[in-house]
Order: structure tokens, then C-alpha cells, then sequence
């Protein structure tokens, strides 16, 4: 039996300026993203008005964009920086 397997190459449609989809992620994944604990993540999230807000898909499930994450990161380096 011949199973052959086809890869698309075609860029992903309405990708962001990092060349992502638009791709949803959980709190765990900003903590590994970011590198910080669910404390430092919450204080951010309560004190910094430029950080991210929330895909609310239901009541008790939020998920962020991963580009808007990403571009959040790549500024607050970048001032840290200066």
C-alpha cells in the first residue's frame, strides 16, 4: 500500500507581521512565551493597559492571539532596551 503524503507550501492566508496565522494560545503558553510565573502574568495583565486583552471563547476559557503576544514582548524589550 502507497501512502504518500503532500505538504502545502502556500503561505497561510491573513498572516500577521511576524508571518503567523492568526493562532490562539492558552495562559501556559504566554508563561513559556514570556518566561514568567502566573504571578509576574497576572500583575502584568492587571498593570500594563498595552498588554494583550483576552479571546473570550466561553466563560470559563480566554486565549490570547499569539501575534498580539509576540508584539507585546518584541515593544517591551525594545524599551527596556533604551
Amino acid at each position: 500500500m502507497n501512502h504518500s503524503v503532500t505538504v502545502s507550501t502556500a503561505a497561510p492566508s491573513n498572516p500577521d507581521r511576524f508571518g503567523l496565522p492568526h493562532r490562539l494560545i492558552v495562559r501556559k503558553q504566554i508563561l513559556s512565551i514570556l518566561n514568567v510565573s502566573r504571578t509576574t502574568l497576572w500583575r502584568i495583565m492587571a498593570n500594563d493597559t498595552t498588554f494583550p486583552q483576552p479571546v473570550t471563547l466561553n466563560t470559563t476559557k480566554s486565549q490570547w492571539i499569539l501575534s498580539e503576544v509576540l508584539a507585546w514582548a518584541e515593544g517591551t524589550r525594545t524599551t527596556r532596551a533604551n
